[in-house]
């Protein structure tokens, strides 16, 4: 058999290959506890669930939707970008509504890709920005970041990684893996970088909402003239509680989004009319629902931190958003090999560092959106034990 040769260069992620041995131990009896789910266990707005109750019986929801999204949704998106993002977009020629976050940048790196084009990536990165890459035959390049900097790219280190063959950045802020918060003045000196040297900017807003200070973080497309060169992809499974909807959204330049169409008709046509329909609904009442979250995730948080000062394992960044936490390993340690026998030993779930390039080696991501605090008091015990 022949397969595409990128492909079988990207390895599976440690997310597929541990949840399968945890569902095994589970089934034999064990007290399985898992802190590496990319996901938040509050229950989705109660808007959402009556109207897609409510589609359910009328033929329309078995029926596409247009590609880019229901014309009412992809109006009250533009909306909310202006309101949550400070994006000022056009619904009609400047936003698509996306199976996620995932397929948005997905869709968006076909687009603007070649087979040899390089794009830069805070590292550790998000592996499926990297995978995304590698499948494409472009070249995910790593841009140092350390935990003794908060995990936050530095400018000039950023620059000087840039060549001929860089097309462009990617961003999440709030940081999956690390859980770092970009300041605003960082991100305006990263995207001014990018606009000097012509590079796009993918900024994944996944976590936008999901911040624990006082005031979102600065969305790169809403810095006066960055808009031409950002395209802005964002996700409600987390702020909202929708991950299994898959439901997001793309936004940039009417050129590029016009491109993005094109292959995000050939994937998924469109996102599910039952769910967009549910958004619609449940729009008006985000803030409340975000707001709920992110107390919850800031709860979370908190308690988590205690949990392992208590433990006395100190050597970590304590997030500014999202809902990860990375955590350092004993210098010399495995990260892999230790994450298996957490599970073996230990009935724990957790994500290897190096899972996320090669800046993640020797730690492991600690996730806290779908675990009360009292289970993970439970889980930091039981990786001190392992310790």
């Amino acid at each position: 058999m022949r397969f595409n040769a990128h492909v079988l260069q990207t390895e599976m992620p440690p997310l597929v290959e541990l949840p399968r041995r945890a569902a095994e131990l589970a089934a034999g009896g064990a007290d399985v506890i898992r802190v590496d789910q990319g996901a938040v266990d509050m229950p989705p707005p109660e808007r959402f669930v009556q109207r897609v109750r409510e589609v359910l019986g009328g033929p329309e929801v078995h029926r596409y939707t247009p590609d880019p999204g229901l014309p009412e949704l992809r109006s009250a998106l533009a909306g909310y970008a202006a309101e949550r993002l400070g994006i000022e977009c056009d619904p009609e020629r400047e936003l698509i509504v996306t199976a996620g976050a995932n397929e948005a940048g997905f869709v968006a790196l076909v687009a603007l890709l070649e087979p040899g084009d390089e794009v830069l990536l805070p590292s550790p990165w998000y592996f499926n920005h990297a995978m995304t890459l590698s499948t494409l035959g472009a070249v995910p390049v790593p841009i140092p970041t350390v935990a003794e900097q908060g995990w936050v790219p530095e400018p000039d280190v950023l620059a000087g990684l840039i060549t001929p063959r860089t097309r462009g950045i990617a961003l999440v802020n709030p940081n999956n893996p690390t859980g770092a918060l970009y300041d605003d003045d960082r991100i305006r000196q990263l995207v001014e970088i990018a606009i000097e040297r012509d590079l796009w900017i993918l900024a994944d807003q996944t976590y936008h909402e999901l911040y624990f200070g006082a005031q979102a973080p600065l969305s790169p497309a809403a810095i006066p003239g960055a808009r031409k060169r950002v395209v802005t992809v964002a996700s409600f499974s987390k702020s909202l509680g929708l991950a299994g909807w898959r439901l997001g959204f793309l936004t940039g330049p009417a050129a590029l989004v016009d491109q993005v169409l094109k292959v995000h008709d050939c994937s998924v046509i469109c996102a599910g009319r039952a769910g967009q329909e549910g958004l619609l609904a449940a729009l008006p009442e985000a803030g409340t629902q975000t707001a709920r979250v992110r107390d919850t995730l800031r709860f979370r948080r908190d308690r988590l931190t205690a949990s392992l000062a208590a433990a006395g394992l100190t050597n970590c960044v304590e997030p500014g958003g999202s809902l990860f936490l990375f955590l350092r390993l004993p210098a010399g340690t495995d990260d892999r090999e230790f994450c298996r026998n957490l599970l073996e030993e230990r009935h724990v779930v957790a994500v290897p560092g190096s899972a996320f390039g090669p800046g993640g080696k020797g730690f492991i991501r600690i996730s806290f959106g779908s675990i009360p605090a009292e289970r993970l008091e439970e889980a930091i015990n039981r990786i001190a034990s392992a310790l």
